[in-house]
């Protein structure tokens, strides 16, 4: 099985902050008047994974960049993928998972801006996990954002964070590692509940007409340092790419690398 190279996104996370450390931005264009096309920008692609949009069936590359509203992405046994939407969200989906992005769509936003931990402008989102084991982490979204993760047992009110979702037959975990979300056993579960940093959720299936049991506790030990390193993964994808409008509203992914990045370092296989 294939990981993610972590310590080159580690290197390009680095060499991202220096790149925008030293120019000064400032706000000099007007915006746009109509909505731009969300993107979905590939930091690294390990194996066979692929990505549908629309009716094309594609293998995934590093350095793509593919429309992000109504995608779907799929990794195999022996593939994996880190991805950053044009929000400032870092994806990572391990081997044998389906991923949905039901619904991506944000405002207009000003080109140069100076905050890269902030997103660009505010945005609804809506994501399927499917199956396997997804990692996100967000930037700091602005009021009025919405963000919706969502499995087959349960719905995810994301307020911010770093977070790992695994589903397998019949159960939901949920881990977080920073931030703020609300979990909801699917659709009887009106009230939800709280989830906070370090603890982990197991969502299953409840009786018919009723909420799906939510179980909260802290991170288990033995599964807390891969769970770690994989939504870590996903927050040095976001720092590797810059998003832009161009002249006529579009969105501009730009990747910032380093000058020299050093020898790769895998996830023994021992590990997953």
């Amino acid at each position: 099985m294939y990981a993610l190279p972590l310590r080159r996104l580690y290197a390009m996370a680095f060499g991202a902050m220096f790149a925008i450390a030293l120019p000064s931005f400032a706000a000099t264009g007007s915006e746009a008047t109509k909505s731009p096309t969300s993107k979905l920008y590939v930091v690294e692609a390990v194996g066979q994974a692929t990505i549908t949009t629309g009716d094309k069936i594609e293998p995934i590359s590093t350095k793509s960049v593919y429309d992000a509203n109504a995608s779907i992405i799929e990794t195999d046994a022996e593939s994996t993928g880190a991805f950053v939407l044009s929000n400032g969200t870092g994806l990572f989906c391990a081997a044998n998972s389906r991923l949905e992005i039901r619904r991506f769509v944000q405002e207009p936003f000003l080109p140069n801006r100076t905050d890269l931990e902030v997103e660009p402008s505010v945005s609804q989102t809506s994501v399927f996990v499917g199956s396997g084991s997804c990692s996100f982490c967000t930037s700091r979204l602005v009021a009025g954002s919405v963000m919706t993760y969502v499995t087959p047992l349960a719905a995810i009110n994301v307020r911010g964070g770093k977070m790992v979702v695994e589903v397998k037959d019949r159960q939901t975990k949920v881990a977080l590692f920073e931030g703020d979300i609300t979990l909801r056993g699917g659709d009887y579960d009106e009230a939800g509940q709280v989830l906070k940093a370090g603890q982990q959720a197991i969502i299953v299936p409840g009786e018919p007409g009723k909420a799906n049991p939510i179980t909260v506790q802290p991170i288990p030990e033995a599964e807390a340092p891969l769970a770690d390193e994989q939504a870590t993964t996903a927050c040095m994808a976001r720092r590797t790419v810059y998003f832009d409008t161009g002249d006529q509203g579009e969105i501009i992914a730009t990747p910032i690398t380093p000058a020299e990045i050093p020898s790769d370092y895998t996830i023994s296989p021992a590990r997953l």
